[in-house]
């Protein structure tokens, strides 16, 4: 059977916790088993998943809930972007030192929006010309390793992984040194299959709305740089198919 429930995109031993009491708040006391037909596309109760995969989904796979805000002022509420990094010692000294026939860059999937996607369009103006020199790593977390011990000289890191990492190994940080940034975007929306019921919806939403207050303000701020959760227009996301 299907995990209804996927709450994984920055799911790790210092966010477990948070992401379990999170989906516990939201989903209290809702019988979701009542609430969707046997035969859907997605069976999906609560989730987050990457933007570009909602911009580019059916109308029948999701509905659109909420997007965490970040801490960082300088991305609009329920945006978000990513770090460009590159080794503390023998790194680059900008971003116009990199030469991409020279540099091996480390990025974490092929097709990842914030490792690869943006990545590409910052560099190169376009997100259709693709590095000739890469390391496919598996992980923002593991694109980050790779900058640390200089087995590559520039990553593109979401900013959640990025405070994640910096939370769980703050040693990395005197490893690494910050270049500058992708442009933002809408961050990865939490969303429900597209047959939930309309009043289960607003729900869910409000209750994401207002989840982060008060003593776990702090929690998340710390270990992903999330101070709270915001609703965007689901439209907001297609702007992210022109990429």
């Amino acid at each position: 059977m299907v995990n209804p429930y996927k709450l994984d995109m920055y799911l790790a031993t210092q966010t477990a916790d948070l992401f379990a009491e999170l989906q516990a708040v939201v989903c209290a006391d809702i019988d979701f088993t009542s609430c969707l037909p046997e035969q859907v596309r997605q069976k999906l109760y609560l989730g987050q998943i990457c933007g570009i995969d909602f911009a580019n989904s059916r109308a029948d796979d999701y509905r659109y809930l909420a997007t965490f805000s970040l801490a960082d002022q300088a991305v609009p509420p329920g945006y978000y972007r990513s770090v460009l990094v590159t080794p503390a010692k023998g790194g680059l000294a900008s971003l116009d030192a990199f030469s991409p026939e020279k540099h091996l860059v480390a990025i974490n999937e092929a097709g990842s929006f914030s490792g690869a996607i943006t990545f590409s369009r910052r560099m190169f103006g376009s997100s259709k010309h693709m590095f000739p020199r890469y390391q496919i790593t598996g992980s923002h977390i593991a694109s980050l390793g790779c900058i640390a011990r200089a087995d590559a000289m520039l990553a593109s890191i979401d900013c959640l992984s990025f405070q994640m990492a910096l939370h769980e190994t703050p040693e990395v940080e005197q490893q690494i040194r910050v270049l500058g940034y992708t442009d933002p975007f809408p961050g990865l929306p939490f969303v429900t299959s597209a047959q939930m019921p309309e009043e289960i919806c607003e729900l869910m939403t409000g209750r994401l709305v207002r989840f982060i207050k008060g003593d776990r303000a702090k929690l998340w701020a710390d270990r992903l740089g999330v101070v709270g959760i915001t609703c965007l227009s689901a439209d907001t996301y297609q702007q992210m198919r022109s990429v």
